[in-house]
């Protein structure tokens, strides 16, 4: 009965708070479906006791690997609830990454919680057939005259404008649509919905992860559904569903007590109910925190999950939904080409890349693409595609108009059985014009990265992020890590407009870890392009030792401190004709530790550095051999010159330079090993720097 109690309770604590926060409502919806029917609470009650013994007495467990399938019911008002298959494939990455703990961010978990962290033994796919045995995409979408959904069934109903269920015995259902009083989903805990109504209930704002994010400003890493289906597979509030009293019980060992849900971003260790010194776990998943706060499942969560796939969700053990079956005519739109990125000029050119994945010929192809409510737009393509084959077809082209957009493609083909994998939605950003200088960017916004940036993760594995474990300005930073070896991931800023300044300059704040015993490959490279990201030219390059801002043992991870950040700067007075430049930066790893990234700015000289001289001089690599590669900023574009004098006072080398900003590399291979002084004059002002020569 404490679990019920609780219930109770935490509906009217959420209710007093509902329209300030709407992270879940499984609580008020498993309440909704007991209230009335007190057969059915009895039973339930009855169950959840049974397994709560079952699961403190280790009798219920999995053996092996469970791959759970899931279906993806899609409802639209709008072009934007109609989610596109790039963050869905994403948030299916992040359900796996996050239920067996290959969470990029689950080196942010702290330390005194990292003992306790666990994968489990589920993995999730998108369903290949459906309870008909007809092959599908796992997708399916339908617009709907309903704007908006209320806590309940409705969107699992077709005659309310939904999409019916499918058996939860051998999938789980994941309704995606907008839902009132910004609520995030919810979830049908075990034993409580009928065989199609039951499942998970999430936002469409909420679908994506780190490479395409969600729409939501803050819940947009997919997070929202790790939590409600963590609910799904009989998990409780990590607080134990009692408001604020410390009495409740999530029923799991290793989760610390706490008082209530957690919010935001909160500071470690933050102390409830008497728990310190570690305080409340907030960046669990089964709290209320911001997405990029979640990061850890415990072994006895993992244990609770399991064990319902072994008692209460067993049918799902012999399911076949992610068993591919194959049909005489069934057409599969794999991808749509040129629509998707930043565009830097208003015509889109799409095409789309079709396979026969049935086992007749193809002879005759109707098209239909639409941006947002746009006019629809019509291709018939005739011709030949056997059984197997793959091919792609041009799409009309047409204008665009500056923001995000969304495209809609649909294929049609006569006596095709499986229409499902015959839609396809892309987003894209088009760019009217570059954003005018200065610029600035700390990180700090929750939806990160916005539309008009672009991130590259061709591996699938760790890449950019948004962190709050460290920082030069407020309390986010740019964050990779990823210990394989030569992954590259790369991430594009927004179009620049560098006409408006004379003598632009590219700053950024680094920290990484060198460690000389592991690797010296890791390389992080910048470049620019002025061709809205055809073509890139490097104008950064710096790897291992060069790279580092501090050098240790990496055994443990590197999470640096105020002393070992690092400002770079590098010209970009070469670009200030072109009004559309886009920057890069370009990790790529080398079985080494943490690099950050923050206080990005293109500004003047005198903005980035307010303190600065008339003249800043660094020799970039110092003692240096036969040759000193060194780099001078000025305040005002002007004629200097660079002298070498020894230790006597003797003049051993000089040169003439102009401009505000200059990187070079001198060769003195004839000269003596020993201290030198490096000097460049401007007017009546110099600066002098000690180099040694071995």
């Amino acid at each position: 009965m404490r679990y019920f109690l609780s219930i109770i309770c935490l509906v009217a604590f959420q209710l007093t708070s509902f329209g300030q926060h709407n992270r879940c409502q499984t609580t008020l919806y498993t309440e909704q479906i007991l209230s009335g029917n007190p057969e059915l609470r009895a039973k339930f009650e009855k169950q959840q006791a049974e397994f709560n013994s079952q699961v403190a007495n280790s009798s219920l467990h999995t053996e092996s690997v469970i791959t759970i399938p899931v279906v993806f019911h899609i409802l639209y008002n709008t072009p934007e609830q109609n989610v596109p298959d790039e963050r869905i494939m994403e948030q299916l990455d992040v359900l796996n990454n996050d239920y067996n703990r290959y969470n990029q961010d689950a080196q942010s978990t702290p330390s005194a919680f990292q003992s306790v962290a666990a994968g489990s033994s589920i993995q999730f796919c998108l369903a290949k057939r459906d309870p008909n045995n007809i092959p599908t995409s796992g997708i399916e979408r339908k617009y709907t005259s309903v704007t908006s959904y209320n806590i309940g069934d409705d969107m699992k109903k077709v005659s309310l404008g939904g999409l019916k269920g499918w058996s939860k015995n051998k999938y789980l259902n994941i309704w995606v649509c907008n839902l009132n009083g910004n609520l995030l989903g919810y979830a049908s805990m075990p034993g409580i919905a009928n065989d199609t109504l039951d499942g998970v209930v999430v936002s469409f704002s909420t679908i994506g992860g780190p490479d395409a994010v969600g729409t939501n400003p803050t819940y947009n890493l997919g997070r929202t559904l790790t939590h409600e289906t963590g609910h799904w597979l009989n998990l409780i509030h990590i607080w134990g569903d009692d408001g604020n009293a410390c009495t409740g019980t999530d029923n799991v060992n290793d989760t610390p007590n706490q008082a209530g849900p957690n919010y935001g971003t909160p500071g470690f260790p933050y102390i409830s109910c008497n728990n310190g010194p570690n305080g409340d776990m907030f960046m669990n998943f089964l709290d209320y925190t911001d997405d990029f706060v979640m990061n850890i499942f415990t072994a006895g969560q993992s244990q609770r999950m399991n064990a319902a796939l072994s008692s209460l969700r067993t049918p799902l053990l012999t399911s076949n939904g992610c068993q591919a079956v194959t049909a005489a005519i069934d057409l599969k739109l794999s991808e749509i080409k040129n629509a998707s990125g930043v565009f830097c000029a208003d015509s889109i050119k799409p095409s789309v890349e079709v396979k026969n994945t049935g086992n007749s010929t193809i002879t005759s192809i109707t098209f239909t693409s639409q941006e947002d409510t746009n006019t629809v737009m019509t291709k018939t393509w005739n011709g030949s595609l056997g059984a197997g084959q793959t091919t792609t077809i041009a799409l009309k082209d047409f204008k665009s108009s500056p923001g995000t957009h969304y495209l809609n493609v649909k294929a049609t083909v006569a006596g095709d059985v499986n229409v499902s994998n015959n839609t396809l939605v892309n987003y894209y950003y088009v760019s009217a014009a570059g954003t005018p200088l200065p610029y600035s960017e700390n990180f700090e916004n929750k939806r990160f990265p916005v539309d008009s940036w672009k991130i590259s993760n061709p591996d699938n594995n760790g890449t950019w992020m948004r962190t709050r474990l460290a920082s030069t300005v407020d309390n986010a930073s740019l964050w990779i890590y990823d210990t394989s070896s030569a992954d590259v991931d790369a991430i594009q800023l927004e179009p620049l407009d560098l006409t408006s300044m004379s003598d632009p300059i590219l700053a950024f704040d680094l920290a990484y870890l060198y460690d000389p015993a592991i690797s010296s490959s890791h390389t992080l490279k910048v470049s620019v392009s002025t061709d809205c990201g055809a073509t890139f030219t490097e104008l950064y390059s710096k790897s291992g030792e060069e790279l580092a801002t501090v050098s240790g043992n990496s055994g443990s991870f590197f999470i640096p401190d105020a002393g070992q950040w690092r400002k770079d700067t590098l010209s970009l007075k070469n670009y200030t004709s072109f009004n559309s430049v886009i920057l890069k930066f370009e990790n790529i790893s080398g079985n080494s530790n943490s690099l950050y990234i923050d206080n990005i700015q293109v500004d003047r000289l005198g903005v980035i550095f307010p303190d600065a001289s008339d003249i800043n001089l660094d020799i970039l690599q110092n003692p240096v051999k036969n040759t000193i590669h060194f780099s001078v900023l000025l305040l005002k574009n002007d004629q200097f010159k660079v002298q070498i004098y020894d230790v006597a006072g003797k003049l051993v080398y000089k040169a003439d330079y102009a401009g505000s900003q200059v990187e070079d590399v001198i060769h003195i291979p004839n000269l003596q090993h020993g201290v030198y002084m490096f000097r460049v004059v401007s007017g009546n002002s110099s600066k002098t720097e000690k180099f040694i020569h071995y």
